[in-house]
């Protein structure tokens, strides 16, 4: 559900100029305690920019979105989210599907594969159209919701590594993540930080 109309708006406001604003760092966590309205406001943001057009005057639309969920293990193992986000990303544009085609067209792999090798092949393979300035192409924002409902840390960190890396490497994209931090979290996001500053 979407942030109460008139609620939360100072944060909504701070979240809606670190997406549009050109220069703003790519990467953005949204941590606090369980229950703090995270969530909300996460899926207020996706919904937002959910509706931007495709094309004219928008600056940013939803390319691609992940929510974790409570007494979901399916969803919440990790096991599908990069394979989630490549097929959302691939579908808002026709470059991003011509990429993920061309990385996985000798792929005969009917098994589940690693969070690395679904990075690799399906992440990585549209950084390249992703790598564009043009002012004219709309930036695409992903948002990644309740990551610490994931219970297993060392899939947590793979995740939040990779995503760091992808916003580290798409020059036309924002990522959004909400979690609780935790430690593991923390140290990943630290250098980040100081790389940022």
């Amino acid at each position: 559900r979407p942030c109460h109309e008139g609620t939360r708006v100072a944060l909504l406001d701070t979240l809606h100029q670190w997406i549009d604003l050109p220069d703003a760092p790519r990467f953005l966590c949204l941590t606090g305690l369980a229950g703090s309205g995270k969530s909300t406001v996460a899926y207020t943001i996706a919904s937002h920019y959910d509706r931007a057009p495709n094309t004219g005057n928008a600056t940013t639309r939803l390319a691609a979105s992940y929510f974790f969920a409570q007494n979901s293990s399916e969803i919440n193992d990790g096991a599908v989210l990069f394979s989630t986000l490549a097929l959302q990303l691939a579908n808002c544009r026709t470059d991003l599907k011509t990429e993920l085609l061309r990385s996985t067209e000798n792929t005969y792999n009917l098994g589940p594969l690693s969070l690395d090798i679904q990075y690799q092949q399906y992440m990585e393979a549209m950084l390249p159209a992703l790598s564009t300035t043009d002012r004219d192409v709309p930036r695409l924002l992903l948002v990644i919701d309740s990551l610490d409902l994931c219970p297993d840390r060392d899939v947590r960190r793979a995740v939040f590594s990779k995503l760091l890396d992808f916003a580290d490497r798409g020059e036309n994209v924002r990522v959004l993540i909400t979690t609780r931090m935790d430690p593991a979290l923390r140290q990943i996001l630290s250098p980040a930080c100081a790389k940022a500053q």
